[in-house]
């Protein structure tokens, strides 16, 4: 076939061609406006989550480490690192080392070690926890520019000697007033106006042992000296040594383990540290005023015989509510927001009184019987995680690793917590553990106590996200 050449015809399509060209964008510019997107600030926090269920516990903990390294990226060197190490999963000649594993493995030339916390947990929680069952070793690394840093160990309720600062430090810092709601009303710290820096603000984590019988106390010297701080964690595992052992819980500590007391650490920056609460105990009945009472014995409620009281409050009960686990839910500040649902230690027929399961009762607190309810339990979960992501910013929705998650669950509540993060923010890096008691906020209370039966959330952020 002859091939018509027509120059003018050629020209044409060569110009239309470049009138295209002009109009579209190149391949690689497409790829680079898809990938990379704005870049996050420098002074932004990034947060990643690593897990293990390796048999060999150094190994599990490279396993980690390479992981977070990975996911935090070669500008990014992590600050403030939470080791969990599952009890049933690593022997106590090895479980000593946990945290000098990990401050071995994220130790660079010139720079200092991370902060490492932790300890040894019944379960883990969290995406990506790895394993069997949460069985296994979980590594939540925070890369947190232009944050202070005070770990400490606790072995008295006086207030501990921090490993650095000091507490003049800490309290000469103005840390505001800290948002604990999940709705999102609070500046998160950012002072407005122009050249305006995020004000710097305090919250702390704190880790305790199941023997540390003191914990609540410590708690107490903690918000005192600190009264505006946020405080969030647990009561970890018992017998994390093995049987024969002792029967004390592992807390790590930088390369440190100890077998008794409480780890925790302050942070002081330009941060913000939400907290949610949900307990796992509904309230049912009316309620009942503490009269009488001796240490943590009830004697009266409403100037009756508490025995006489309680069993009135639990015939008056649907029949329904009957067959779940009963507790006894107090309010010592005595404004009816505050129930903390404790359990029944048994009664004395004779006298017509109940001990409940706490260091001392407190006349004119507020009773009012609770039941554990998985299904109303687990609702109130979703509500408030779904609040509060319906709340977050958009920079924080665009990319959830500038937003870190730590979860503290009753290992006797039902709540399916991870499940609940999964729908509502699936690409959060979350790390949580089954405790045997929690520290948080619950109702209209603005500090921290320990609570029983709920799920404590703490979600760090920069103050100017």
């Amino acid at each position: 076939m002859q091939n018509l050449y027509s120059p003018g015809l050629q020209t044409f399509i060569a110009m239309l061609r470049n009138f295209q060209k002009a109009l579209l964008p190149s391949p690689g510019s497409l790829i680079r406006s898809a990938s990379l997107g704005p870049a996050p600030s420098p002074d932004s926090f990034r947060f990643a989550l690593g897990s293990s269920s390796h048999p060999i516990l150094s190994r599990a903990v490279v396993e980690c480490v390479q992981q977070v390294k990975s996911k935090l990226g070669p500008d990014r060197t992590p600050h403030l690192c939470q080791l969990f190490v599952t009890a049933d999963s690593y022997g106590s000649n090895h479980i000593r080392f946990g945290g000098a594993y990990v401050q071995e493995c994220l130790s660079d030339p010139g720079s200092p070690s991370p902060v490492v916390i932790g300890g040894v947990v019944q379960r883990i929680l969290g995406s990506g926890s790895g394993g069997v069952n949460g069985q296994g070793v979980s590594l939540m690394a925070a890369s947190l520019p232009n944050v202070r840093l005070f770990p400490f160990h606790a072995a008295s309720t006086g207030l501990p000697e921090l490993e650095q600062g000091t507490w003049r430090d800490l309290m000469m810092c103005s840390s505001g007033r800290s948002s604990a709601a999940s709705t999102g009303a609070d500046d998160g710290g950012v002072e407005r106006g122009p050249g305006a820096r995020p004000r710097q603000r305090t919250a702390g984590i704190l880790l305790a042992e199941p023997h540390f019988i003191a914990v609540e106390e410590l708690l107490g010297r903690l918000r005192g000296a600190l009264p505006s701080a946020p405080w969030l964690g647990g009561v970890l595992q018992p017998a994390a040594w093995g049987p024969g052992a002792s029967l004390r819980g592992a807390l790590f500590l930088n390369s440190q383990t100890h077998d008794e007391g409480a780890v925790g650490c302050m942070m002081q920056g330009p941060l913000r540290f939400d907290q949610l609460c949900w307990q796992g105990c509904r309230p049912v009945g009316r309620i009942a005023k503490v009269t009488g009472c001796k240490g943590n014995i009830l004697t009266h409620l409403d100037g009756l015989p508490a025995l006489l009281v309680m069993q009135r409050l639990f015939t008056e009960m649907e029949d329904s509510d009957r067959l779940l686990p009963l507790h006894v839910g107090l309010d010592a500040s005595g404004g009816g927001s505050a129930f903390i649902a404790r359990n029944f230690g048994g009664f004395n027929s004779a006298e017509a009184s109940l001990h409940v399961a706490v260091p001392e009762l407190t006349e004119g607190s507020l009773l009012q019987l609770h039941v554990r309810d998985a299904n109303w339990s687990q609702k109130g979960v979703s509500t408030c995680l779904q609040e509060y992501a319906d709340h977050l910013p958009g920079a924080l929705a665009q990319d959830p690793s500038q937003l870190g998650a730590w979860l503290y669950s009753c290992s006797s509540a039902s709540h399916d917590e991870a499940a609940a993060i999964s729908r509502t923010m699936p690409h959060l890096p979350l790390q949580g553990a089954k405790c045997g008691a929690e520290f948080g906020q619950w109702g209209a209370e603005e500090k921290a106590t320990m609570l029983s039966f709920s799920s404590n959330f703490g979600f760090l952020q920069h103050a100017s996200t």
